[in-house]
């Protein structure tokens, strides 16, 4: 597999909401096995996607946060604040 097309899956997936335990449980699990900053790139904005449902894979973009390539570390920011961000409004919903 070339890291073009694993990083066009990661993009795909993203755009994904069936199944959404299974795509993000594949997209984190792809993260432990890439060592292509593109694919780690783009696997880090199709969790953010997810938002607060990606919060599984909080310890994996977390680590992507010290990532030698920028990119991959701005992305990863991103989906943490989004996955972050979608769990305390859901929050707040439920409370009131």
């Amino acid at each position: 597999e070339s890291p073009n097309a694993r990083a066009a899956a990661a993009y795909a997936l993203g755009d994904m909401r069936e199944q959404s335990e299974s795509v993000i449980a594949a997209l984190t699990g792809c993260l432990a096995e890439t060592t292509d900053s593109q694919v780690r790139q783009a696997v880090a904005e199709a969790l953010g996607k997810y938002g607060w449902r990606a919060i599984a894979a909080g310890s994996s973009l977390k680590q992507l946060t010290d990532d030698s390539d920028p990119a991959v570390r701005t992305a990863a920011e991103r989906a943490l604040k989004k996955i972050d961000a979608r769990e305390q409004n859901d929050r707040k919903v439920m409370s009131n």
